[in-house]
């Protein structure tokens, strides 16, 4: 966590050197905003994260044309922003527009392609559009499987999002499956404290759970809130979250 507040300090520098020293509109200050906007997602700050990311798109679209590529990044974190804030509806809705704008100027299995189809998914899972979820996680995949090598920790985050929905749909083997496929990358290539490796734990302690395997759960669980304690503030979503689960589990054993 101190490090993305460290992020944040010195973005906001760099942002009001440049607000101070450059025309309102000058590309130069997309970048400050979009950095800016970056490093208050980071620290779980999307509210203001949205407002830099607004600030960016409000500069390019006066200088781009509209079915630019360059706007369609810009609708993608104006819509990740909208999803963490809980407007899903919105976040949809600028996905698709990122989406068009890609597919009328890429290929259809350009990697570009497979970041938005990504993020369309996880708007549908919080839509309770797991069939939806699963199907664009699926295309994801199918792109990211072509460029990527087979221990890339791309497709472990893949593989844990295809474990979600196929876990909303009460599809739990399956889920298990992809989960154990997702560990077996994240455990090499990320850190043990990686806050998407907390995400991965905390999915296999849902999964397990449905499986009557507490224990392994629990075991789960306590791995995840250790490492979201040391990355993010408590009182960060993901931290109550998972430690609201492990409270849930453990509750649950006490009653085996």
């Amino acid at each position: 966590m101190g490090d993305y507040a460290a992020a944040l300090v010195f973005f906001e520098k760099v942002l009001e050197i440049h607000q101070k020293s450059l025309p309102s509109d000058h590309p130069d200050l997309v970048l400050s905003y979009k950095n800016t906007g970056e490093s208050y997602r980071s620290v779980g700050n999307y509210e203001m994260a949205l407002s830099y990311y607004e600030k960016a798109l409000e500069i390019h679209k006066k200088s781009l044309p509209s079915n630019h590529s360059i706007l369609a990044g810009h609708y993608n974190n104006i819509a990740i922003a909208h999803h963490f804030m809980g407007n899903d509806v919105m976040a949809l809705s600028y996905l698709n527009e990122a989406l068009e704008i890609c597919r009328q100027s890429l290929p259809s299995d350009h990697p570009d392609l497979a970041r938005y189809y990504s993020s369309i998914a996880a708007v549908h899972g919080s839509l309770g559009n797991y069939t939806m979820a699963l199907s664009y996680n699926e295309k994801t995949l199918t792109i990211r499987q072509k460029f990527l090598p087979s221990n890339h920790p791309n497709l472990a985050l893949n593989y844990n999002n295809i474990a979600r929905a196929h876990h909303s749909l009460g599809k739990y083997a399956m889920a298990l499956s992809y989960l154990k496929k997702a560990l077996e990358i994240m455990e090499i290539s990320f850190s043990n404290r990686h806050p998407l490796l907390a995400r991965a734990y905390s999915n296999m302690a849902a999964t397990l759970e449905k499986f009557g395997r507490h224990d392994e759960a629990v075991g789960y669980a306590i791995q995840a809130a250790e490492i979201v304690r040391s990355s993010l503030e408590r009182d960060h979503a993901e931290t109550k979250a998972y430690e609201n689960q492990l409270h849930k589990l453990q509750q649950s054993m006490s009653l085996l």
